[in-house]
């Protein structure tokens, strides 16, 4: 398996399972999607309206009402046009090359040229060109966000959790990872083919037009036949009556209906504009207002998607050493914004650049004098056996070893004695409950045997600023807020109690347990439960599936890949802006 496939095998493996690539179907061309707009009862009216007016020889009548059917026409291909390309966005997350073991030897090949079998090379920066397993390495780290929309890397070791997914990123570490998957049979392809076949709900608005259209049928023929039934009765001449009829049938029809509905939803556009939303489908306005369910993400809609310390402790009077323990090592790094008040981006690992915004916010200045005093002479990556970083730092002939990672393995390694060592492990617990990620820093001469536990932070991603007003507003407006997640249960109730979507202990069902659910246990805990945690994209979408079967209309906020079959199926989906990816902005209705 070292040497990987050969060539031979290689290309009987491409043909068997077909090139890696994501959207295999083929697409639906611009002139389908226009012709697709004309079939309604409302259209099959007005055209008819148009054949009548024509024949009666008012031309104006007729063109004016033809001109009608094109304009919306066409407003609705563009609103589909667009929505078509948010499965072609999916692309952009997909590399072109990759390193692959093929005879013995690594080469650089087309990642379309992927089959099952394969090994391929990664390291520190590299994305995932296909589904598969590490097979050799000792652990790397991936950020899986792109497909579960947490920020927090994932560690991936051979003997524990080894899958590894297209499109994900490696964060640190190298190995070789054995080809399962490829093209439209992995995860990321599984995405890209649901979302095109997925169909929009019609909107109330629409249903209420379609409503409107068959009655008006009803009732004009009933009117016609009327007319034409009492002509004949009263012995007038036929094809007078005739005309009659059709006149007066033309003359009840409301071609203007649409075209006021039109303005009426671009001024609601305009002013949805102002409040700085970007409304990408007009009739999602109207929908918007009708809105009963909202089924939003948490992380980089509910929060920031910005890792932040929240609570320290320190076991020292002075934070110096805690400080250093925190910039030893650091991979991230600070990009001063250039507009308004000083703060800064983070470049790099997110966990990393918490730690040092923290440093730079006790700092300030000093941050570079830190930085420079003594060196880093070694640098022992992330153990997973554990659960810790090492680096060794040097100052005046001294060596200290710098070691950083999970609190209970660094408090094992102590030289706390018991009574110390239980009081810190409850406050371990507190932070855990608060929903925060624990790092404990400690650190010992070269030579030493006992870790001087320093002390540890509690990182979290902090609610947005207008997230818990967003919820309460929703809440008078009589709407019900459900969290949908792929973050951890604790995580995910900590942050709904922050921004108030929850009060008291609620259910909180995980992707796991809804797997294993039968509809009717589903359908009983669907009105009860307002946080699902650990989910996968396909659940989003059942979930919304679900409210709409019920006759709910359904909302969805998210900003990333795994939220758009969700917002695309939404009865009106909402994308982040300033987080968002394309192709959650390109899947939904209106863009915040």
């Amino acid at each position: 398996m070292e040497k990987g496939l050969t060539e031979k095998e290689a290309k009987k493996r491409l043909l068997q399972h077909g090139a890696n690539v994501i959207i295999a179907q083929k697409a639906i061309s611009a002139w389908e999607i226009f012709l697709s707009q004309f079939p309604s009862i409302v259209n099959f009216i007005l055209a008819g309206a148009a054949v009548l007016s024509f024949a009666l020889g008012e031309i104006i009548d007729g063109a004016f009402i033809l001109v009608i059917l094109v304009l919306n026409a066409l407003f609705g291909f563009f609103q589909e046009f667009k929505a078509e390309k948010a499965a072609a966005k999916l692309k952009q997350f997909i590399i072109q090359e990759a390193r692959v073991m093929r005879d013995g030897k690594e080469k650089i090949l087309p990642v379309s040229q992927l089959v099952p079998g394969d090994l391929v090379v990664v390291s520190e920066g590299d994305k995932i060109a296909a589904d598969g397993v590490l097979v050799d390495g000792t652990h790397i780290e991936i950020d899986e966000s792109i497909l579960t929309g947490e920020a927090l890397p994932v560690l991936k070791t051979i003997q524990g959790e080894s899958s590894l997914f297209m499109g994900t990123v490696v964060m640190r570490g190298h190995g070789k990872m054995l080809v399962e998957k490829t093209g439209a049979k992995t995860r990321f392809g599984q995405i890209a083919k649901t979302l095109s076949e997925i169909e929009k709900e019609k909107t109330p608005l629409h249903k209420q037009i379609d409503k409107l259209g068959s009655q008006l049928v009803v009732v004009i023929i009933l009117i016609a036949l009327s007319i034409i039934a009492i002509g004949l009765v009263q012995g007038r001449d036929f094809f007078l009556v005739l005309l009659t009829a059709v006149s007066i049938a033309v003359a009840a029809i409301p071609e203007g209906l649409p075209a006021v509905i039109t303005i009426a939803l671009a001024l609601g556009m305009q002013r949805m504009a102002k409040k700085k939303a970007i409304v990408r489908k007009m009739v999602a306005i109207e929908t918007l207002g009708a809105t009963q369910v909202i089924l939003t993400d948490k992380t980089g809609t509910l929060t920031q998607n910005k890792m932040r310390v929240k609570k320290f402790f320190s076991q020292e009077k002075s934070l110096d050493s805690l400080l250093r323990a925190c910039i030893l090592g650091n991979t991230a790094s600070l990009v001063k914004k250039e507009d308004g008040p000083i703060s800064w981006d983070v470049v790099g690992d997110k966990t990393d650049g918490a730690l040092l915004l923290w440093a730079k916010d006790r700092l300030g200045e000093k941050l570079e004098d830190f930085q420079q005093q003594g060196k880093v002479i070694d640098e022992y990556s992330f153990n997973p056996i554990s659960k810790t970083i090492t680096v060794v730092w040097q100052k005046n002939g001294g060596k200290y070893k710098f070691t950083r990672g999970a609190p209970e393995k660094l408090l094992l390694e102590s030289d706390l004695k018991e009574t110390e060592k239980a009081v810190m492990e409850k406050a371990f617990q507190e932070y855990a409950r608060e929903g925060l990620r624990i790092i404990a820093f400690g650190v010992k001469k070269e030579s030493g045997k006992k870790l001087k536990l320093l002390g540890f932070v509690g990182i979290y991603d902090p609610p947005r600023i207008e997230a818990k007003a967003a919820i309460n507003l929703a809440k008078q407006a009589g709407i019900r807020t459900v969290m949908v997640t792929g973050d951890n249960p604790v995580t995910a109730e900590a942050v709904a109690r922050e921004i108030g979507l929850i009060e008291k202990n609620e259910d909180i069902i995980t992707g796991e347990e809804l797997d294993k659910m039968n509809d009717e246990e589903f359908n009983k805990m669907l009105l009860k439960t307002r946080i699902w945690a650990r989910v996968k994209p396909q659940d989003k979408l059942r979930l919304v599936e679900s409210y709409q079967k019920k006759g709910f209309i359904v909302g969805v906020t998210g900003d990333g890949v795994n939220d758009v079959l969700a917002l695309k199926k939404a009865n009106v989906g909402v994308a982040m802006g300033e987080s968002g990816t394309d192709v959650a902005k390109e899947a939904s209705d209106i863009v915040l």
